[in-house]
């Protein structure tokens, strides 16, 4: 895969991959599934992209360009004890 200057310029920098890697995510080697990474502005999440209008009441709270995304339960907690 060739990039060009301006993927380049704006590809985030991923400082950290804290996916944990026991339990549910031993099996994930092959690439598509939820992930934690650390960048040098924050973090990003892979996961299920949920529709703003299946999150009932808190659907105003997706904002313009923003996404909400489900990850399986317990991954936060593994990412802060890990």
């Amino acid at each position: 895969m060739v990039l060009t200057l301006q993927e380049i310029f704006f590809m985030k920098k991923i400082i950290a991959d804290l996916t944990p890697q026991g339990g549910y995510f031993r099996h994930c080697g092959i690439g598509m599934c939820p992930a934690v990474f650390k960048t040098d502005a924050g973090y990003i999440l892979i996961g299920t992209a949920v529709k703003a209008d299946e999150l009932g009441k808190h659907s105003g709270r997706v904002g313009e360009g923003e996404v909400a995304i489900e990850i399986p339960p317990g991954m936060l907690e593994q990412v802060i004890w890990e």
